[in-house]
């Protein structure tokens, strides 16, 4: 058991970035690249799992976070879309 997990902190500062980029600051992408990269080393073998169980779960945190970074390089509307598309249809299709 880690002493101090960092993923709360990194996850904070992301999201700081992300809004203060929603505002018009220019933050780039280097205050959510580390939460990205933290992220990916202690959930990596669960999102490979889901990825194998269901592919559009897993395809639709990858667009997520795509879409956070195009905010904060250059808004776009094609990776928002293409999130939304894949989130709207995970919620709507039928149940197996």
């Amino acid at each position: 058991m880690a002493l101090f997990d960092p993923l709360p902190f990194l996850r904070g500062v992301g999201l700081l970035s992300l809004g203060l980029s929603a505002l018009g600051v220019a933050t780039g992408p280097w205050p959510y690249l580390p939460y990205l990269g933290f992220l990916a080393l202690k959930q990596g073998k669960p999102w490979l799992g889901l990825w194998r169980r269901n592919p559009l779960a897993a395809l639709e945190i990858l667009l997520f976070h795509t879409f956070a970074l195009s905010l904060t390089l250059g808004p776009s509307p094609g990776p928002g879309l293409a999130y939304l598309g894949v989130f709207l249809f995970n919620r709507l299709r039928p149940l197996k």
